[in-house]
């Protein structure tokens, strides 16, 4: 135990007590951080070039997400013009095909369905006027104007027939813009009664509740019954009426 002892005390004997203002292998008197320099005892900060790496990572990664935004804006904003353009382009086609089915002048007639024609792309005017015809043929059968018989084919592709013609009375949407104003009838005792005698002949009294309904569709009628039937029901009194011309 004793040698080992010896030999430590030997090798102290030689160490040297570190105290301020000493210096030790050119190491230096100790120093304290200051806001500007680092402590003898502080590590030196070194360049990471890993966080440059890491940071030059971030500023690709960001910019590569700006510009797919500007990608997806630029993207969707060429969908929404190209929706509007479209859209603007086959925009009044409805409104178009029914200006046509009621169009009476057969030069404006011709000139609607080439329009018609050039909206849905076709180029000659012989694709543009029977593109036109094929649009018209369909509307007219779907308002029940046109049966759809080829022996017909005139109802389906020629001008309005008019306001008077029994197709337009069998169709949907009638006369439509050339439907007559009806005149104002002005209703009296006199003239209810020849209503009344009008209604009831040709049998048309033994259908007496049905004839009456059509007192509906005369303008004014029901209004001046009520107040020449006060306190009655009008409906039922009109179809006695037309009963009592039975007799």
């Amino acid at each position: 135990m004793s040698e080992l002892i010896g030999p430590l005390e030997e090798n102290s004997a030689g160490a040297v007590s570190l105290n301020p203002g000493m210096t030790i292998g050119g190491i230096g008197d100790p120093v304290l951080p200051t806001a500007t320099t680092v402590g003898s005892g502080d590590v030196l900060s070194v360049a990471d070039i890993d966080d440059d790496e890491e940071e030059a990572k971030k500023d690709n990664t960001k910019k590569k997400l700006e510009m797919e935004s500007f990608n997806l804006y630029t993207q969707f904003s060429t969908f929404i013009n190209e929706s509007v353009i479209n859209e603007g382009k086959f925009d009044g086609i409805a409104d178009l095909v029914k200006s046509l089915h009621f169009e009476m002048d057969p030069k404006t007639a011709e000139e609607k369905k080439i329009e018609l024609g050039y909206r849905q792309g076709e180029v000659t005017r012989r694709k543009q006027i029977e593109g036109g015809n094929y649009s018209l043929r369909r509307f007219r059968k779907e308002i029940n104007y046109w049966n759809g018989d080829k022996k017909e084919l005139e109802f389906a592709e020629d001008v309005f027939a008019g306001p008077e013609h029994y197709n337009t009375a069998k169709s949907t949407l009638g006369a439509g813009p050339h439907k007559k104003a009806v005149k104002k009838v002005k209703w009296n005792q006199k003239k209810y009664d020849q209503w009344l005698e009008d209604v009831a002949s040709n049998d048309g009294w033994k259908n007496a509740y049905d004839m009456a309904q059509n007192a509906k569709h005369e303008p004014g009628l029901l209004d001046w019954a009520k107040k020449a039937f006060r306190g009655e029901d009008v409906m039922q009194r009109i179809q006695w009426d037309i009963e009592a011309f039975a007799e």
